[in-house]
């Protein structure tokens, strides 16, 4: 007879995967449409600011923004500071507000790197050429 004690030990944590996403779907499904909904806002007010901390972060130790396109920054951070002027005088809600804050400090601190790497650190570095 052929031991199925290794197979079986293998096929927890796929068992327990399973298990978890389908009480996930089945607390969704229980409490409808909007459960999922604040789901979905929850990961994007988490996900956003960790992308644009570790932007921040890469620019900084690696003394440049690459090829990070100063419009396109721009055009984020002011999307964001209008962003946050709607949600204050539509929906007043204090989550909504710390979210869009935060986003409006990362992608300003974004757009002040590169202000700052191209603009600024390179007229220093041509004044030590002629010098």
């Amino acid at each position: 007879m052929i031991s199925t004690g290794f197979l079986e030990e293998e096929l927890k944590p796929l068992e327990l995967q399973i298990r978890s996403q389908s009480t996930v779907i089945s607390a969704v499904v229980l409490a409808g449409p909007g459960a999922l909904e604040s789901i979905l806002a929850l990961c994007t007010n988490v996900m956003a600011p960790i992308s644009r901390v570790l932007q921040i972060y890469k620019n900084w130790s690696e003394g440049s923004t690459g090829q990070l396109s100063l419009p396109t920054t721009f055009l984020a951070a002011a999307g964001s500071v209008v962003r946050g002027l709607t949600i204050l005088k539509e929906v007043p809600d204090p989550i909504l507000l710390r979210a869009v804050a935060l986003s409006v400090l990362l992608n300003n601190i974004v757009l002040a790197q590169i202000i700052f790497y191209r603009f600024i650190s390179t007229g220093k570095v041509e004044k030590d050429k002629k010098d």
